[in-house]
């Protein structure tokens, strides 16, 4: 009878444990499976918050190209120009939640030339017009025409910036959009845990049809109207 006994609680033992270690592995999954669903949104949510980022640079580099070219037209005529122009929007603090590589590598290298550009834009006509004022307050105006055409002539060299920043913005906003509609379309991009990519990178192809499109409604935005337009 004793020996029953102890097989029985044995037994027992045997069941409670395997239940309480396939209630702490059923756990475990569901934690993974909230985490990875988590970590989806906050990847989609930052997606689209830079994705408007984007589309405002890509409004400021046009404003401030046209800026530019504004300002190498009144030095040609010796007018003292004055105008302000746009900061870019792009914030690294997004990158954080994104999980694919390449478009963390080229956000980053986007976001640090859009810095520079904004940073040589300002330095520039910072100088220019402070020098301008005193050449003019003291009368030096053949200084100042002299100092015109070296400034117009640095421009014409330095507005090539900002052709670059477009392509730039351009190929970021099509990687992206490639990437998010692979991401949306793909139901197990929840299980995605730890940040690991398990799926096919992106093609070439999937890239063209986004920056096609991109091209495409550029244009018709353009010629829709004559305001700052977004992508």
């Amino acid at each position: 009878m004793e020996y029953i006994l102890k097989n029985i609680s044995f037994q027992l033992i045997i069941q409670e444990t395997a239940s309480l270690s396939i209630s702490i592995l059923f756990g475990f999954f569901i934690w993974m499976i909230k985490r990875s669903y988590d970590k989806y949104c906050e990847e989609v949510y930052s997606l689209k918050k830079i994705e408007i980022c984007l589309s405002g640079d890509f409004a400021s580099n046009t404003h401030n190209e046209k800026f530019l070219n504004d300002w190498i037209d009144s030095l040609q005529n010796n007018r003292l120009f004055s105008c302000s122009f746009r900061n870019y929007f792009l914030d690294n603090s997004e990158f954080v939640h994104l999980t694919n590589t390449t478009l963390i590598n080229k956000l980053n290298a986007l976001s640090f030339g859009l810095n520079v550009l904004s940073h040589d834009l300002e330095n520039i006509f910072g100088r220019y017009y402070s020098n301008s004022i005193k050449f003019l307050d003291g009368d030096h105006i053949k200084e100042w025409y002299e100092m015109n055409t070296n400034t117009k002539n640095q421009l014409m060299v330095f507005r090539t910036n900002f052709s670059e920043a477009e392509t730039d913005i351009k190929g970021a906003v099509t990687y992206l959009r490639a990437y998010y509609k692979q991401k949306s379309f793909s139901i197990f991009r929840l299980f995605s845990s730890f940040s690991v990519n398990i799926y096919p990178t992106l093609t070439e192809k999937d890239i063209q049809i986004e920056l096609i499109a991109l091209n495409k409604n550029i244009e018709n935005k353009k010629n829709a109207s004559t305001q700052q337009f977004p992508l």
